[in-house]
């Protein structure tokens, strides 16, 4: 189905506009498909598995949107395509951060109207726990925006 701009839309998942904090750094391709292939990283009931790491060259950048399926940054620095992150979402109102593995399938080589760059992240592993309560923020974040079109018309 095309969307209002006349392209067809690919995303499985509905995204939408949020600005969260968001904490990565990238990841050798050998740890990362590692990591993927763990079937505990995806069947995990714990926040993280026990080998992972803590991130540390982290950058801290913020989304421009978010849908279960990934989320576009917007950072000072441009982004690598085909980089593999590991990546720490930190929503509001949740203590814990959610975890994930995520691949840059879009990066913008030339800064945007403010100066800044933008990457899309597909995630290639994150837990059910997280995947959850990345569903339940991005429906709370649709409920809120239809509410406020409703008020206003």
């Amino acid at each position: 189905m095309a969307n209002e701009n006349g392209f067809i839309e690919k995303r499985v998942s509905e995204r939408v506009a949020a600005k969260i904090q968001v904490r990565f750094e990238a990841i050798p391709d050998d740890q990362a498909e590692r990591l993927i292939h763990e079937r505990s990283y995806k069947d995990l009931t714990q926040p993280m598995p026990a080998n992972t790491r803590p991130l540390k060259d982290v950058m801290t950048v913020v989304t421009e949107n978010i849908s279960v399926g990934g989320l576009k940054l917007v950072g000072d620095k441009p982004f690598e395509e085909g980089h593999t992150l590991s990546v720490e979402l930190i929503l509001p109102q949740m203590p814990m951060p959610i975890k994930a593995l995520a691949m840059v399938v879009r990066a913008d080589r030339n800064r945007n109207d403010e100066g800044r760059y933008t990457a899309g992240l597909r995630f290639l592993a994150i837990n059910k726990d997280d995947v959850a309560r990345v569903e339940r923020y991005v429906a709370m974040l649709k409920r809120a925006s239809i509410e406020k079109k409703n008020l206003q018309s």
